[in-house]
């Protein structure tokens, strides 16, 4: 006898009437593991896709299918300020039809099969009626939330949680099974994230723990700071980032607000215009930031928690001012500049990590990866981490101080035999003090930085073009940024002949803006 089976909420019985987003084939693994989690009876499973990996694509393709079978969803956040970043993700896969559960919302409607709301919100007002409901950024700790993921209306759902980091203390006592899509190395070396360069304090110059006070299981702000603050021992930011910085589109983050407000005064004394976000930023004054830093008019952001999760802009290099034990504060605040950049194909994401974080208390982003949830109860001593092996801690190459990964046999970057480390212990290269250097990183690929000779004759053969089609000097500078993707910061300002590359690239170059000014004159006259 043929068994007779229900339509569930993942079966795809009937064709969605919306065209299922293409996925990745980490994406397609999550969608996977969803639904065998819900068929074995786990009807609250966590979802763990790194940041930049596409969550809420995944989440589009299961409510398209919910939709298709007349379901209601629900998509929570964890604050107002994502609630139409939320939006604006799903519209581009296909979903329309959206209401918002917020006082005074202009998109309020209750008949919408799909609801975009904050957990603040929820908590406040009555359950809303849903079939399938998703919990975004679910590794913060929100007593409120586990109210609503119990209520009447909710405690028999399908609830899907989503992070890029599952590993907060007790988390397992709330969702009942752990999806991982991919791992931070995988999706990098797949090309779904960009790789990073990580530039520490050389090890004479790291920042002394000693004099740093532990509180609750984090550093204490005011000690840190007082370590930050030493220029000599970690680097000073302004000029770290003036050296080796992409020129705009750099995201700081500090130890406290107070810290956040005197960088940005560091960088604006500079003549670097640099914005500045806290909790108590109105909705416009976060607008106008944003509209500021898109335009680049911001070349930098500093803040502290406001950056930290959720924020989906344009990020090519993140300023480490703090130091931290967070091993899900690290990664949340590097995941936002791992997304890749259809701008830049050759995106290497730079941090400049001055609080030594990397090497001395989190490790490596692609290091850093559970396969399970903490199941501690409250009142508990955490314990349920002591048994994962951790990876072992890289090198230092006395000759070139690259801290390099465990199981090469030479160093990298100057050939070094790990055989001659051992008899020469100590550096023969000296160090300038406060200067950053280099964390190497095996696995990922290597793009190096062009040559200052090289970028001083492109800048002057793009001024010379400039000069002799009577444009303004400027031009050279955008043009410069195109190809480089950064500013000619430390170049000279002289014209002269440019080389046969440098004149294809310009001519290339103006085509391409041409044929979209054609394009864009033609869609406004339709």
């Amino acid at each position: 006898m043929t068994e007779i089976r229900q339509p569930g909420l993942f079966d795809e019985f009937r064709p969605s009437p919306l065209p299922p987003p293409a996925l990745w084939d980490h994406q397609v693994r999550a969608y996977e593991g969803l639904k065998n989690a819900v068929r074995k009876g786990n009807r609250r499973p966590l979802l763990q896709v790194a940041t930049g990996g596409g969550k809420t694509k995944i989440a589009a393709r299961m409510i398209s299918n919910a939709l298709a079978k007349g379901k209601r969803s629900v998509f929570a956040v964890p604050r107002k300020a994502l609630i139409k970043q939320t939006i604006d993700a799903l519209k581009a896969e296909g979903i329309k039809y959206i209401g918002v559960i917020q006082a005074h919302h202009y998109m309020t409607d209750w008949e919408a099969p799909v609801q975009v709301a904050s957990i603040q919100t929820l908590v406040r007002r009555p359950v809303p009626e849903a079939d399938l409901i998703f919990v975004d950024e679910a590794h913060l700790r929100n007593k409120a939330l586990q109210k609503v993921l119990d209520s009447e209306q909710w405690k028999d759902k399908i609830i899907i949680a989503m992070t890029a980091t599952p590993w907060s203390k007790g988390l397992g006592l709330r969702w009942n099974e752990l999806v991982v899509a991919g791992t931070t190395e995988e999706l990098i070396e797949n090309g779904v994230l960009c790789p990073y360069q990580i530039m520490v304090p050389a090890d004479e110059f790291k920042p002394n723990e000693s004099h740093v006070t532990i509180k609750n299981g984090e550093f204490e702000d005011g000690s840190a700071i007082a370590e930050l603050s030493q220029p000599k021992l970690v680097a000073n930011a302004v000029d770290t980032w003036l050296e080796f910085g992409p020129g705009f589109e750099t995201f700081l983050f500090a130890q406290n607000c107070a810290h956040a407000r005197m960088l940005q005064k560091e960088f604006n004394d500079r003549g670097i215009n640099c914005g500045y976000i806290d909790g108590e930023s109105t909705e416009e004054e976060v607008e106008d930031m944003w509209r500021k830093y898109e335009s680049h008019e911001y070349k930098v952001i500093a803040s502290v928690e406001c950056l930290v999760a959720g924020v989906d802009r344009p990020v090519l290099c993140v300023i480490l001012q703090f130091m931290t034990r967070s091993k899900m504060k690290y990664m949340q605040i590097i995941g936002r500049g791992l997304r890749i950049d259809k701008r830049y194909p050759d995106k290497v994401l730079l941090v400049f990590d001055h609080g030594d974080n990397t090497r001395l208390r989190t490790g490596e982003p692609i290091d850093i990866h559970y396969d399970h949830l903490d199941t501690t109860k409250p009142g508990e001593k955490r314990k349920e981490y002591k048994d994962v092996k951790e990876p072992p801690k890289p090198r230092e190459c006395p000759r070139c101080h690259l801290l390099i990964r465990p199981g090469l046999k030479q160093c990298p970057r100057c050939g070094m035999p790990f055989s001659e480390m051992k008899k020469n212990p100590r550096c023969d290269i000296e160090t300038m003090d406060g200067k950053l250097v280099a964390l190497g990183s095996m696995k990922l690929p290597k793009i190096p930085r062009p040559k200052l000779e090289e970028h001083q004759a492109w800048y002057s053969g793009l001024l010379m073009i400039a000069e002799q089609r009577g444009w303004n000097p400027k031009s050279a500078d955008h043009k410069f940024r195109e190809k480089f993707g950064v500013w000619p910061v430390g170049l000279e300002a002289k014209p002269r002949t440019p080389r046969k590359a440098v004149v294809e690239f310009e001519r290339e170059s103006r085509k391409r803006y041409l044929a979209e000014k054609k394009q864009h004159e033609t869609e406004a006259q339709a």
